[in-house]
């Protein structure tokens, strides 16, 4: 059973597709878009995606069609991952290895196809789908259970939004490794071009905290606005806060450079 605090990670599987053999769930929508930044929208000609295996009684197919909730096209680079348990928000990116069942890139096609073989010692339970990687916001929806000859079938539709990316730096110089760093929407800033970022579009499901890497470099997906910066090294030490006016656009990363003593919170 999921927690209460992890719940509203869980999106629904959107789109029950036709089944290509077996057994095919149907699921009602429960939102039909996701946010996210796609490393590529495919343009012009798609490629077929490949037609997915039947399985036997000891397989469960999972089939997902990741695509711009604007165009309907495929998005190619997403990394996918089929997991056991939904990762701790913080760790969205990289969740343990033991929970990882079957890891994908999506080509340009947009399709990642999963034939998970059972085992005695592997739960029939949900799985989950997590779509991340490198300029894409992670979210995780339901797969579906494990049921012998089933296949699950959905579409998931992602919102491209800009990548604001940033270094940071230690009082010393050093890069932070795992660093705490926050990206929140400043409710009570002007707007940006006429138009203001919403919490529920661009700044992801799964909260507004990420993990700086072992380079100390970190990532989000915002939408243009003004956003409170609120960086510290993983002990919590050196915090530093700043306003911030994210116009969507960048040449390179953004350095973040720790204060040797914590600043006081502005807000």
């Amino acid at each position: 059973m999921i927690p209460r605090s992890l719940s509203f990670l869980i999106l629904a599987a959107f789109v029950a597709l036709p089944s290509c053999g077996g057994k095919t769930t149907k699921k009602a929508p429960l939102a039909s878009t996701v946010s996210g930044t796609g490393p590529a929208e495919t343009t012009g000609k798609i490629p077929p995606a490949p037609k997915p295996p039947i399985p036997n009684a000891n397989q469960t197919v999972y089939v997902a069609k990741i695509v711009s909730s604007a165009s309907g096209n495929p998005i190619g680079g997403a990394r996918c991952m089929l997991l056991r348990n939904v990762p701790e928000p913080l760790f969205m990116r990289s969740p343990a290895r033991r929970d990882v069942m079957w890891e994908y890139k999506t080509p340009r096609h947009g399709t990642a196809i999963a034939t998970i073989n059972h085992t005695p010692e592997e739960k029939k339970d949900m799985k989950y789908l997590l779509v991340t990687g490198p300029g894409f916001a992670p979210f995780i929806t339901e797969a579906g259970e494990m049921i012998g000859g089933k296949t699950h079938e959905f579409t998931v539709r992602a919102t491209i939004t800009p990548q604001a990316k940033f270094i940071v730096r230690l009082p010393n110089g050093d890069r932070a490794k795992n660093a705490v760093c926050t990206m929140k929407l400043d409710e009570d800033a002007p707007v940006v071009d006429g138009k203001m970022a919403t919490r529920g579009g661009g700044s992801g499901n799964v909260g507004t905290t990420e993990r700086a890497d072992d380079l100390g470099e970190v990532s989000f997906n915002r939408k243009p606005g003004t956003y409170r910066l609120e960086f510290n090294a993983e002990t919590g030490k050196y915090r530093h806060y700043e306003k911030f006016v994210w116009s969507g656009t960048q040449d390179k990363p953004i350095e973040i450079n720790l204060p040797a003593q914590s600043m006081k919170k502005p807000w």
